[in-house]
């Protein structure tokens, strides 16, 4: 009786669509395909399927501030969707919303898209071997082992860790209800959270237990977590940390009001720290810097200061200049699922293509842009969004004459 009178004081009144999260979350969405169209033209080299001749160290000073915050806040957002669905609808609807719209999607796009993406990969490598062809490449790609060495789930791996938080949140606020029945612990994680996000220097708060999830990352940031189904741990509590303050912040929505007015600041913070935090990636690239524990300890406290600082004012400006109903937001909310899920086939196919053209990569980039991003909005309003797929994936739309 206890548990269901606090699930009801925790239920929040039937709110208006968020706009500006789901804003955020479709940008964030789109900024993917950005950073996925710009990995061959980065100035450090990472095991990517296209290493094109014209790299720029100033995009890759930008590529590298997009992956500091774009899926933190999208895990951010997630946590936040995810209990405004479960409290709304219930721990049966939510688990059968969630496993439609999170479950379908990445095994049925898995195996899609794996096949093509290895092949293009294979197929990249022996373009660069004189006298190779299409036909060896399709051998090369399709000889076992299948699976390979370093795709795994390829950039659906986001959906694979939001099901494994999505299972963890449920089984937590189940444990809770049970153990915390008059909701003492709650309320002291209640003030935890507010006192955090009331506070100017919140972030550096917030900052502590995440570079602590970092540290175990061998590389100078977020670790690729694609590569296998046996899920890292430091990868779940990183993004994990992120999901549940989405998770409280729909506990106090008041709050969105806070990130509005902060947004600003917490740019700003996180822009500062970009000079101290790119002379460290100096140090260890340019002057081959033997980094030590401490030196980890200090990069990733700024990482993790530069990230938070960046998710809360991206949700901040969001909230400020884009809360109000938007029909063409609107519908690129709902676009940005289908043209993420599908892209990276795409953008690899057309990175490849370029690669022997004799310009640089502030001409190939816009070009592979504008070539996918307009056959991915086509493909998704043809095929997905007044479709079974549609449905699926962000529910059914009826065809107008206006976007809708």
């Amino acid at each position: 009786m206890v548990a269901s009178t606090r699930t009801s004081m925790n239920k929040p009144k039937a709110a208006s669509r968020y706009h500006a999260l789901d804003g955020a979350r479709a940008f964030a969405m789109l900024l993917g395909v950005l950073l996925h169209a710009s990995m061959p033209y980065l100035f450090v080299l990472f095991p990517w399927a296209v290493v094109d001749g014209s790299r720029s160290v100033s995009l890759t000073l930008l590529i590298y501030t997009i992956h500091s915050f774009r899926m933190p806040a999208f895990f951010l957002i997630a946590g936040f969707f995810a209990r405004l669905v479960l409290q709304r609808d219930g721990v049966g609807a939510f688990v059968k919303h969630r496993l439609r719209r999170i479950l379908g999607p990445l095994v049925v796009g898995w195996i899609v898209l794996y096949p093509l993406v290895r092949f293009l990969w294979v197929w990249s490598g022996v373009r660069m071997v004189q006298g190779a062809d299409l036909y060896q490449a399709v051998v090369a790609a399709f000889t076992p082992p299948f699976l390979g060495r370093g795709l795994g789930l390829i950039h659906l791996w986001f959906l694979y860790y939001l099901l494994l938080l999505y299972g963890f949140a449920v089984g937590i606020r189940w444990v809770g209800l049970k153990v915390d029945r008059q909701g003492k612990q709650q309320q002291r994680l209640d003030a935890l959270f507010l006192r955090l996000l009331h506070s100017r220097l919140g972030i550096f708060g917030l900052a502590i237990p995440t570079a602590c999830a970092l540290l175990p990352m061998r590389g100078w940031g977020v670790d690729f977590a694609d590569r296998s189904l046996w899920p890292r741990a430091a990868h779940l509590l990183f993004y994990g940390f992120f999901f549940l303050m989405g998770w409280w912040l729909h506990r106090h929505p008041t709050l969105l009001a806070t990130l509005r007015n902060r947004w600003g600041m917490h740019v700003a913070i996180s822009s500062v720290l970009l000079f101290p935090i790119t002379g460290l990636l100096y140090w260890i690239y340019s002057l081959h810097y033997d980094a030590g524990f401490a030196f980890r300890i200090v990069y990733f406290l700024l990482y993790a200061t530069i990230s938070w600082g960046f998710v809360l004012g991206w949700l901040g400006a969001f909230e400020r200049f884009f809360h109000r109903p938007n029909a063409v937001w609107r519908y690129l909310a709902d676009a940005s699922y289908w043209i993420y899920l599908v892209h990276l086939p795409l953008v690899i196919a057309l990175a490849i293509l370029l690669r022997s053209w004799p310009i640089g990569w502030y001409i190939k980039l816009p070009l592979v842009l504008a070539s996918s991003l307009p056959l991915l909005l086509g493909s998704y309003h043809i095929f997905v969004r007044y479709t079974g797929i549609g449905i699926v994936l962000h529910g059914p739309r009826i065809k107008t004459n206006k976007i809708n």
